[in-house]
């Protein structure tokens, strides 16, 4: 009986030892600057195709709109802001750098400069608090889908709108 027990005793402490250095595990792994390589958004890909769709078949059930707009003249303008918008999402992407440091700041490197804040982990989520750093802000959550020494994956909700983020380590 005795036996047993320690046995069991030796087990939870092997077990909550494990769990207290996963718990490290993943604050060391995140701990690092991390580049932004990927941005998915579901609605704002569903609004770019929308777009297209509307593009190719505006005028086509209103023959008085041909005589009043130059059709033609008015989709390329609008294909070509688009082909702008796409382009700056990149230029913007390719610049974005988030750098986890072990004291619990963040900093957030974009194209618009620096900005730092507070984090903490709890359980899968990283939670952001800008106003506990500086006294006003935002605070918020983003969910770690994946993570290991060569990859961070996030999902963030925002307003109910839903990105997923993937970031590799960056210099």
């Amino acid at each position: 009986m005795q036996r047993l027990f320690i046995n069991k005793y030796i087990l939870l402490t092997a077990l909550l030892a494990l769990g207290i250095s996963c718990k490290t595990d993943k604050k060391s792994q995140l701990c690092r600057k991390w580049k932004t390589v990927a941005l998915k958004n579901v609605k704002m890909e569903q609004d770019m195709h929308a777009m297209q769709i509307y593009l190719d078949t505006v005028g086509q059930n209103d023959p008085t709109l041909k005589e009043v707009v130059n059709l033609d003249s008015l989709k390329m303008e609008i294909r070509a802001e688009m082909q702008r918008s796409v382009k700056e999402q990149q230029v913007a992407m390719d610049n974005m750098f988030m750098e986890f440091r072990s004291n619990g700041v963040v900093v957030n490197t974009s194209i618009d400069g620096q900005d730092s804040a507070y984090f903490n982990l709890e359980g899968e989520d990283i939670k952001i608090d800008e106003a506990k750093m500086k006294g006003f802000g935002e605070t918020m959550t983003m969910t770690i889908m994946a993570l290991n020494t060569d990859s961070l994956k996030l999902r963030l909700v925002d307003f109910g709108d839903t990105s997923y983020v993937q970031l590799v380590p960056g210099n």
